[in-house]
C-alpha cells in the first residue's frame, strides 16, 4: 500500500481504482478508506467525471461528433464485449476484438489492456493491415508499443522487435524514411538473436528496407534488399510474400532502365497469380505491366492491360486504386502528343493521389504536373508547384526529386535573348538586394 504522510492514498492509486486496475486485498483497502475519507471520495468522483467525459472529448479532438447517446451506448457495449473476451483469454476472435476497438479514427476511450496473447494477435493483424489500411495499423501499433502495452509484458524483446519492424513501415508510409531506416537498424540484432525462426522476420525486414530505399530514389540499394527478402521467402516457401517481392523487384528493374525485362517478369507473375485469391495484388501487377508497356512504346498493348486492371478493380470494390491506371493513361496521352489531355487527367487525379498515395508518390505526381505545365509553356504554374515541392522533397530526403524541382524552376526563369553573363549579373544584383535566389536560373 502506498500512503502519503497525511494517511491518504496517492492519486495514481485512485486513478488505477477508477480504471478498474486494482484487485484483491489492495482494492478492499482502498474501498475501506474511501468509506471514511471525504477528501479521497472527492478525488474519486472527480476522476469518475473525467472518465465519463473522455468519449466526447476525444471525439472533439479527432473532429468526430458523438451523434447520439445510442451510438455512445453501442460503443460502450462493444468495448465491454471486447474486454470480456480478453478477460476470458479466448483463443478465437482476438483480432476481431482489436479491430473493433481501433476501428474509428480515434483509439477507444476505454482502457485497452494489452496482454501477451493480444500483442501476439496484433502482430499478424497489423502485417495484413499494412497492405490495405496503413493508418489503422499505425493506430494499433502505437498503442501496442506504448509503455501500457508492450512495456507491461515481461521477456517480450523479440515480439517488440517484430512489432517495431511493422511500425517502421508505417513511418515510411508517413514520409519519415530516415526514422524508418533507424528503427530497422535498431531491431535487426534482436530479430536475429531472440526469435526461434529469425528468417521469417528478417525477410520482412529486408522488404521494408527495400520499400524505404526506393521511396528516396535509391533504386540500386533497394534492389539488393528486395532480392535478399525474396531469397528468404523462397527458403520459407511463402508464395504470397514471394510474389510481392518479385513485383517490387520488377518495378525496380524498370526504374533502373530496363522496362522490357520488367515486362517479362510481370508476364510470369500474372500467369502464376490468381485475381480471386488477391485482387489487389493482381490489379497492381496488371497496372505496373501496363505502365512498362507504355514506357516501352507499346501503347495499344498497354491500353488493353489497363482495361483488364480497371475491370478487376471495379468488380472487387478496389476503386481507390484506379488513379494508378489513370496515371498510366495520362502517360500514353502524352506519348501521343495530347499534352493538354495528359495535364487535365493528372490535375483531376490530385484528390485521389493525396487520399491514397504515400507522401513521396504525391511529390512525384506533382512533379509530373509541373513538367507538363513546362511542356505547354505555362511557366508560372510550374514555378508555383516547384517552389512548394522543394522543401517537401528535401524534408522527405528525396534527392532526385529535389533536384528535378530545382531544375524545373530554373527552366521557368529563362528569358529569351539573355546571355550567360546577363543571367549572372542579374543573379548577383538580386542576391545583393536580399532576395532568396536558391532557385534562380543563373
Amino acid at each position: 500500500m502506498i500512503a502519503t504522510p497525511r494517511s491518504h492514498y496517492e492519486e495514481i492509486d485512485w486513478l488505477d481504482y477508477v480504471q478498474g486496475e486494482t484487485h484483491g486485498r489492495f482494492r478492499e483497502d482502498l474501498e475501506a478508506h474511501l468509506a471514511v475519507c471525504a477528501e479521497c471520495d472527492g478525488t474519486v468522483k472527480s476522476y469518475g467525471r473525467l472518465a465519463r467525459s473522455l468519449p466526447a472529448a476525444i471525439s472533439l479532438v479527432c473532429d468526430v461528433e458523438v451523434e447520439s447517446s445510442e451510438s455512445e451506448n453501442e460503443a460502450i457495449i462493444a468495448a465491454a464485449l471486447a474486454e470480456d473476451r480478453w478477460r476470458n483469454d479466448a483463443a478465437d476472435g482476438r483480432e476481431e476484438s482489436i479491430l473493433a476497438v481501433f476501428a474509428q479514427d480515434c483509439p477507444s476511450p476505454f482502457p485497452f489492456r494489452w496482454t501477451r496473447a493480444l500483442l501476439e494477435a496484433a502482430h499478424p493483424l497489423c502485417r495484413a493491415l499494412l497492405r490495405t489500411d496503413v493508418a489503422k495499423a499505425g493506430r494499433i501499433l502505437r498503442s501496442a508499443l506504448a509503455p501500457s502495452g508492450i512495456g507491461r509484458v515481461p521477456d517480450a524483446s523479440g515480439l517488440e522487435a517484430s512489432l517495431r519492424a511493422s511500425f517502421a513501415f508505417v513511418r515510411m508510409s508517413e514520409g519519415a524514411v530516415e526514422e524508418c531506416l533507424r528503427i530497422l537498424d535498431q531491431v535487426r540484432p534482436v530479430l536475429e538473436a531472440d526469435l526461434p525462426v529469425p528468417e521469417i522476420e528478417l525477410a520482412y525486414w529486408h522488404y521494408v528496407r527495400a520499400s524505404a530505399l526506393r521511396s528516396v530514389s535509391r533504386a540500386e540499394d533497394a534492389l539488393l534488399e528486395i532480392r535478399a527478402s525474396r531469397a528468404l521467402y523462397e527458403v520459407l516457401e511463402d508464395s504470397d510474400r514471394l510474389a510481392r517481392c518479385r513485383q517490387v523487384e520488377a518495378v525496380l528493374v524498370s526504374e533502373l532502365g530496363n522496362p522490357e525485362r520488367a515486362i517479362g517478369m510481370y508476364r510470369e507473375l500474372i500467369a502464376e497469380t490468381s485475381p480471386g485469391r488477391d485482387a489487389r495484388l493482381h490489379a497492381r501487377l496488371l497496372t505496373n505491366y501496363g505502365s512498362d508497356l507504355a514506357r516501352a512504346g507499346r501503347s495499344s498493348e498497354a491500353k488493353a492491360i489497363y482495361t483488364r486492371a480497371l475491370d478487376l478493380l471495379q468488380r472487387t470494390g478496389l476503386d481507390d486504386q484506379t488513379f494508378r491506371i489513370r496515371a498510366g493513361l495520362s502517360r500514353i496521352a502524352e506519348s501521343e502528343g495530347r499534352l493538354e489531355d495528359a495535364l487535365a487527367m493528372n490535375v483531376a487525379m490530385r484528390p485521389d493521389v493525396r487520399a491514397v498515395a504515400v507522401p513521396w508518390e504525391e511529390v512525384i505526381h506533382e512533379l509530373e504536373i509541373a513538367r507538363l505545365y513546362l511542356e505547354l509553356g505555362r511557366e508560372a504554374e510550374a514555378a508555383k508547384i516547384c517552389r512548394d515541392l522543394v522543401p517537401r522533397a528535401e524534408e522527405l530526403g528525396l534527392e532526385k526529386e529535389t533536384a528535378d524541382a530545382l531544375a524545373y524552376l530554373t527552366e521557368t526563369e529563362r528569358e529569351p535573348g539573355l546571355t550567360r553573363i546577363d543571367r549572372v549579373v542579374r543573379f548577383a544584383r538580386r542576391r545583393h538586394e536580399g532576395e532568396d535566389v536558391r532557385w534562380s536560373a543563373a
